[in-house]
């Protein structure tokens, strides 16, 4: 077609050049017919040569973001600050997105060279970058070096911070500043990222994890892990390393108490979760500030002495906290605790966090069964154990003994469950802005179930009124603070819940009682058919939801090609 198009603009020139009517250069009104066909031709030329371009090219991998966009959470440029439809980041094209984690006002992702790139509000740290307000658009992270001493046995083993002393000699004072470049130093491939209120993880391809941002307290405090001791950098403007967990953490730090080789990352408000490989079993550990028993197991509390003012401190308001027992309870990661004697090798197969709850899927050594259980915030019924106060252990959910359950996924106050076939989707918890998509209207401000409740996808209405009949199978679910995401195996995707500054991605602002599938491509075609270009399909592979916007990565064709296909 590009052979056909390069002959047609030939042909038509030299027509041009040889009629009749511009041969008499006298004559004004053809001179300006000529130049004006002339323009013509050149401009229909161009445009069959781009759609012929198009055409050709292979597919592609692009990263979708809508929602609210304030914090710079689209990466669509500081002008641009809410998106109601998905709309591509164009420095995210083509570059086989991995893992992407959306938190609260800020995103983290992995590309397919096991780099790192986040974008948003960075005030807390959450971007790993200093000196740097907002990511309008993605940053490179780097600086991923873990420490020498680590908890975790038999990884496989890396250049650490004091190789790299002993490789570098004099130069290495160098990478005391954490704001230099580092692209020359040895550093991990990272494989997921996980993303909370303010913290952000990220898990390498050797099980280490690492973490920047910070977690805070109910009171708005801000904490971080602690550094490897050989690790050299230093804020700049301190004037030296501060050992104590009450600041923010700006740049990624290995964290060297996993206490084994970690397979899977998540994160909640201000915790955080993991899988980690111990003594050839999969066991949950968790860490973070936890206060409402989303750590389940037993920590100190209260986390502040009320009686004693900080030294040097008039505020009575001010109190000094127990230092001591954050950094070695709260922030150290540990083994989640049961409620019941679990039976020996019982192994975890899954995680999720919401906001302040934590749900892990656990396989028993004994008959192989799965089990769902949770622990922390129940005021709106987030766990599915009915009408219970909080919990700090992990207890049995028994809604699903007999269920399946495959995959877990937890928004600020609710929760979803989806069975192995990917049939059945339940979800359970506030409910008074759709979140639990059982429900078409409005409903009454508090509105909960505190058993889980099964979410249908059948009939459901897409961005074009048109209804959908068949019963898809779904593959991936994912929530955000008040909404939620599911994608199909055919890589279509539904969302339902909180609708404000379009965080469905319908182009609207309504919230969804119930499901309804997401034209992805729509908000991209339309500029495409003002260009006369052929229409995109996407077929979704990833989902995050964030506090109010969402972030989808899709291989994305051509209508075209995929007919000729």
């Amino acid at each position: 077609m590009a052979l056909w198009a390069q002959n047609m603009e030939t042909s038509l020139l030299k027509k041009m050049e040889n009629s009749q009517w511009t041969a008499n250069k006298k004559d004004n009104h053809a001179l300006d017919t000529s130049r004006h066909i002339r323009k013509s031709a050149r401009k229909y030329i161009d445009a069959m040569q781009d759609i012929t371009q198009f055409l050709q090219a292979p597919p592609s991998t692009e990263v979708l973001v809508f929602g609210s966009g304030d914090c710079g959470q689209l990466a669509l440029t500081e002008d641009i600050l809410a998106a109601k439809r998905p709309t591509m980041i164009r420095s995210l094209h083509d570059q086989g997105v991995k893992s992407i984690g959306c938190g609260g006002l800020h995103n983290c992702t992995v590309l397919q060279d096991g780099s790192v790139e986040t974008w948003g509000c960075n005030d807390e740290g959450s971007l790993g970058k200093i000196f740097i307000d907002t990511g309008y658009l993605p940053l490179k992270v780097d600086g991923f070096v873990p420490g020498r001493v680590e908890v975790a046995k038999g990884l496989d083993k890396v250049k650490t911070w004091s190789d790299l002393m002993q490789e570098y000699g004099e130069q290495f004072s160098t990478f005391s500043d954490p704001t230099v470049d580092y692209s020359k130093v040895p550093q991990e491939r990272m494989v997921k990222a996980a993303t909370g209120d303010v913290q952000t993880l990220v898990l390498s391809d050797t099980g280490r994890v690492y973490m920047f941002g910070s977690y805070k307290d109910m009171e708005g405090k801000c904490f971080k892990d602690e550094a490897p001791e050989d690790d050299p950098r230093v804020h700049p403007k301190a004037e030296k390393r501060s050992p104590a967990p009450l600041d923010i953490q700006s740049w990624p730090i290995h964290c060297w108490q996993m206490p084994g080789k970690a397979v899977d990352i998540e994160c909640g408000c201000s915790f955080n979760a993991a899988i980690v490989e111990k003594n050839s079993t999969r066991e949950c550990v968790t860490w973070g500030i936890g206060q409402k028993g989303e750590l389940s197991r037993p920590v100190y509390s209260p986390i502040k002495e009320p009686e004693k003012l900080e030294r040097g401190e008039n505020d009575p308001w001010h109190v000094e906290y127990h230092v001591d027992k954050i950094k070695n309870e709260y922030l150290i990661p540990q083994s989640v605790v049961w409620a019941e004697s679990p039976p020996m090798n019982r192994s975890v197969e899954s995680i999720t966090c919401g906001g302040y709850h934590l749900m892990v899927i656990a396989k028993d050594g004994v008959d192989g069964s799965s089990r769902v259980y949770g622990s922390g915030l129940n005021n709106y019924g987030q766990l599915g154990l009915g009408h219970i106060k909080d919990v700090s252990n992990l207890t049995k959910i028994s809604f699903f003994d007999d269920c399946n359950i495959a995959q877990l996924g937890g928004g600020m106050h609710h929760s979803l469950a989806l069975d192995s076939s990917g049939k059945k989707l339940y979800s359970f918890g506030r409910n008074d802005s759709g979140q639990l998509g059982t429900k078409k209207g409005m409903q009454e401000a508090g509105a909960f179930e505190s058993k889980p409740q099964i979410v249908s996808l059948n009939n459901s209405e897409d961005d074009n009124g048109t209804i959908n009949e068949e019963n898809p199978v779904i593959k991936v679910i994912s929530c955000g603070g008040n909404h939620n995401l599911a994608s199909t195996e055919k890589g279509d995707v539904y969302t339902w819940g909180y609708g404000d500054m379009g965080a469905l991605g319908h182009g609207g602002e309504r919230d969804e009682g119930t499901p309804r599938k997401l034209d992805v491509m729509k908000g991209v075609n339309n500029k495409k058919k003002e260009a006369l270009m052929h229409k995109l399909t996407a077929n979704v592979y990833l989902l995050a939801g964030g506090g109010q916007h969402s972030a989808i990565a899709a291989i994305v064709r051509s209508a075209a090609q995929d007919q000729r296909d």
